[in-house]
């Protein structure tokens, strides 16, 4: 049964340390008064029989849990029927795949002001939306390598695209522009700094500090002036100079 009250969202603690837990409880208590802790556990299948008894709006999930993951609770369910807040003490593959995501989590030591805004942020996701970002997530998990669709978060919504269509990124201040192949923008609430790690898996090289550009797409380079990436579509992205040797290498070595 849900134990919830009007007003505050069910919430159910995963992991596999009990300090965690009591630690996560004591936070929420004191600075989260609208989180309501219906229950926890510290392994999947406990976690998964107390989910379904008490039926939580919230899970806060720890990725690692020896032998097991986090995504091995939630592939349990068909559909999953609540929100998810990941918390993990590695930034690891894992925690890249919740970041290609764009899914919430949390670092541990927990901090307060991040475990508010996360909270409040899953108060406005749609379960819908929530499922395919984890969908993406699974995948990068699976085959980091392999994978390469990227959830981006804008003014606008949730846009889920693939990188091999985004001829470069540019940095916009706090933003970052998507150009796309079919001359759509997409413009990211995250900065480029926060993309960086995950495209360069993905054949992109940070040519300049305001852009990455996709190299599949460069189609030569000009020194006239100042040193540019003549893509195939004719736009130019600069270079730096300090960038131009090792970009020099990396279009040599794709």
């Amino acid at each position: 049964m849900n134990k919830s009250t009007p007003n505050k969202i069910s919430a159910f603690l995963v992991d596999d340390e009990e300090r965690g837990i009591s630690s996560l409880s004591q936070l929420i208590h004191n600075y989260c008064p609208t989180v309501n802790i219906v229950g926890s556990a510290q392994n999947i299948d406990l976690a998964y029989t107390h989910i379904m008894a008490t039926k939580p709006q919230l899970v806060f999930l720890d990725i690692a849990m020896p032998p097991h993951t986090g995504f091995d609770l939630l592939k349990m369910f068909a559909n999953i029927p609540f929100k998810v807040i990941f918390v993990t003490a590695f930034n690891d593959f894992a925690l890249q795949a919740i970041k290609f995501s764009a899914l919430d989590y949390l670092l541990k030591p927990v901090n307060v002001d991040e475990l508010k805004t996360a909270v409040e942020k899953v108060k406005q996701h749609h379960a819908s939306i929530f499922t395919n970002q984890f969908e993406v997530a699974w995948q990068h998990f699976k085959k980091p390598l392999q994978t390469n669709k990227v959830v981006i978060i804008s003014k606008d919504g949730y846009y889920f695209i693939e990188l091999k269509d985004v001829l470069y990124c540019k940095s916009d201040g706090a933003y970052t522009e998507f150009h796309l192949q079919n001359n759509e923008v997409i413009v990211s609430s995250k900065n480029l700094g926060d993309y960086e790690p995950l495209l360069e898996q993905n054949n992109f090289f940070r040519t300049h500090k305001s852009f990455m550009v996709n190299v599949s797409f460069v189609k030569s380079i000009s020194k006239i002036d100042m040193p540019e990436a003549v893509l195939i579509n004719k736009q130019k992205v600069p270079i730096a100079g300090r960038r131009l040797d090792d970009f020099l290498l990396a279009m040599q070595s794709y």
